[in-house]
């Protein structure tokens, strides 16, 4: 049972009202209604029917809590996809998002559901279920785009003036310290399935590559931006972060000095040999 299918069982519940109720409703509305009169009939079905869509709302979502209460919730949050319970896990998460306003609150939430997409990678191919595998990683890609959304929300608020450079820094920060830890995880998934054989083996190694590919140029342009737009450096948690944003700052800044000491003509030759070839 999927999502969607699980919403359509429980709106596919239906209790009629009864006549009691009905007076019941009318009078707490303080609605006074003579039903030999067809204008006033209409009105009194238009308001009986709005209450009863709220009240049945409100027995849905009740249903739901009741049955997370009894076990579900554990059950559905320890799903990985594929399973039973996994449209559960994914349908609370899309009602937490529904309940937080607060942008930084939402991208902070983007970002812990992306560690359990993560973890649902790596249990999978830790099981060998290349299937699920190759699910949990679609899931994956599509919570990554989830973040960079929210990055994105954030950067228009920061250039509004809506809220503070520092505050939105201590989102990126938790962006780029766990962006680092999912990269590593997925390097070591990358190995672990370079062991072993198999067609679906294969195809979960490109999607993996893709996933990986995405994740560097999609979430990590999105810190980079950040970055750029604010001077802000973000800190790195451990040394082999730190010496590979070396190397790449050593590299731009040699690239930098060799276009100046041999600046391009509009041929494409470099002065030094343009002026060689003017002295012969």
């Amino acid at each position: 049972m999927n999502e969607k299918e699980l919403i359509e069982q429980l709106h596919s519940i239906k209790v009629k009202p009864d006549e009691e109720w009905e007076k019941r409703t009318i009078r707490l509305l303080g609605i006074t209604v003579k039903t030999q009169q067809g204008a006033n009939k209409k009105l009194r079905s238009y308001y009986i029917n709005l209450a009863y869509k709220n009240i049945m709302g409100a027995i849905i979502t009740l249903i739901v809590a009741v049955l997370l209460a009894g076990g579900t919730a554990v059950a559905s949050d320890a799903a990985r996809p594929g399973d039973l319970f996994y449209p559960v896990d994914t349908f609370m998460e899309q009602v937490q998002r529904s309940f937080t306003s607060d942008p930084q609150a939402l991208a902070d939430l983007e970002i812990n559901i992306m560690q359990e997409r993560v973890r649902e990678m790596e249990q999978l191919q830790t099981e060998n279920n290349m299937g699920g595998l190759e699910n949990a990683l679609g899931e994956m890609n599509a919570q990554a785009e989830r973040i960079q959304e929210r990055v994105e929300a954030l950067n228009q608020l920061r250039e509004e003036n809506k809220i503070q450079t520092q505050d939105q820094q201590q989102i990126m920060q938790k962006l780029q310290d766990q962006l680092q830890a999912h990269l590593e995880v997925m390097n070591q998934v990358q190995n672990q399935l370079q062991e072993k054989s198999g067609e679906d083996t294969e195809k979960a190694q490109q999607q993996l590559q893709q996933v990986q590919t995405s994740f560097q140029q999609g979430l990590q342009e999105s810190i980079n931006q950040f970055q750029n737009e604010t001077g802000v450096q973000l800190e790195f948690n451990n040394e082999e972060q730190q010496q590979n944003q070396g190397t790449e700052d050593q590299i731009q800044n040699q690239n930098q000095n060799q276009n100046q000491v041999n600046p391009t003509d509009s041929n494409g030759n470099s002065n030094g040999t343009s002026n060689q070839n003017g002295g012969n």
